[in-house]
């Protein structure tokens, strides 16, 4: 499911279950189990802006990532 229609399919209860990383936000609608797993995020950029080479270097950058995506929390 694309991210906003699996939080209001949760939300409805039609889903029971979801992955999402835990906020204080979020615990006021979900409750949290203990991680099951561990994800990591990569920063995807053109081949010919070599320069960002860290999460830091995209101060100022424009950042592409889905409403409500934990990369972006709260967006």
């Amino acid at each position: 499911m694309v991210w906003e229609e699996a939080l209001e399919s949760l939300a409805k209860g039609e889903t029971q279950i979801a992955d999402m990383y835990p906020s204080e936000e979020r615990a006021e609608y979900y409750l949290f189990s203990k991680p099951i797993y561990n994800q990591r995020g990569i920063i995807l950029i053109p081949v010919e802006d070599a320069q960002i080479k860290h999460y830091n270097y995209l101060s100022g950058k424009t950042v592409a990532a889905q409403k409500g995506d934990a990369a972006c929390h709260p967006c």
